[in-house]
């Protein structure tokens, strides 16, 4: 770690401190490895194994969230040419929403907040330089979820029941717009001052903004309507159109979670999957 703390670290305040205080955060198996100062208002380095990923948190944090107004880590420092690749941001002060005991008013309010937030990034002006149109790379994604007949824990006839409302699908979609995908509880960030911010965008790519809506549907909402209703308030949507392709995501989603290798996401995601088609098909 001390190669890429010396190339990247440009703060002389930081550099001082950096041979004693800091610590590793990672996770058991995770396939980031995560350094941060010991006190809040410090450092984070992020080193990412993935390439893309890499990529897109370096576009993510230093690009569309400032560009956006979405409050997020600031970006210092990266150097992703070579390995290990390496982010360096700004630490927040407080700890992730998940690790809060907040009431459900403050809940409310929360996701009132994260939705305006999140149509402040799905606002933002977008360059789409894929050739391939979104409605057509929706079709193609609609497709994948679907080859290879049942997954595992989807029974046949739920399985007859998704392909036949995915097929009668017609696509139409707009541009693609910058997406988190992965806009959920687990990586909003609550200050100890109440101030909110949004992390991990190593998922974040432009998509249709409704992918930003499945996982929130899949987690925080499924037994919590009180936190979408708040939601949609501070987004101001979905409207009816986007709420038929918002549908139509979360089944192909879904479909896409039981594909996983064995393992891969937990029980916990296998169940939340199995909920939605039920919930969207009928059990």
């Amino acid at each position: 770690m001390d190669a890429v703390l010396a190339s990247l670290l440009c703060d002389p305040a930081l550099v001082e401190r950096a041979a004693d205080d800091w610590k590793e955060l990672s996770v058991v198996g995770a396939a980031n490895r995560v350094w941060a100062t010991s006190d809040g208002g410090g450092a984070v380095l992020k080193l990412v194994d993935d390439p893309a990923k890499a990529r897109r948190e370096r576009r993510g944090l230093g690009v569309w969230a400032p560009a956006a107004g979405v409050a997020a880590p600031r970006l210092l420092a990266s150097e992703l040419e070579r390995e290990p690749r390496a982010l360096l941001m700004t630490r927040l002060v407080g700890g992730p929403v998940e690790t809060r005991a907040l009431t459900a008013g403050e809940r409310a309010d929360l996701h009132r907040a994260m939705g305006a937030s999140l149509r402040r990034l799905h606002e933002l002006p977008l360059a789409d330089e894929d050739p391939l149109p979104l409605a057509e790379a929706l079709r193609r994604r609609t497709e994948a979820a679907l080859a290879g007949g049942p997954p595992p824990g989807c029974p046949a006839s739920l399985f007859a029941r998704a392909e036949r409302r995915l097929l009668d699908h017609v696509w139409t979609a707009g541009p693609r717009r910058a997406a988190h995908r992965d806009f959920r509880e687990r990586n909003w960030w609550i200050g100890d001052d109440g101030s909110l911010a949004v992390f991990d965008f190593e998922h974040a790519r432009p998509d249709d903004p409704m992918v930003d809506l499945v996982r929130l549907r899949e987690t925080d909402w499924r037994a919590e309507p009180a936190l979408e209703a708040a939601f949609r308030e501070g987004y101001g949507g979905p409207d009816a159109t986007e709420e038929a392709r918002l549908e139509i995501l979360e089944i192909v989603h879904a479909l896409g979670t039981l594909r996983r290798p064995a393992g891969v996401g937990g029980v916990t995601f296998v169940d939340a999957a199995r909920a939605v088609l039920e919930r969207r098909l009928g059990g």
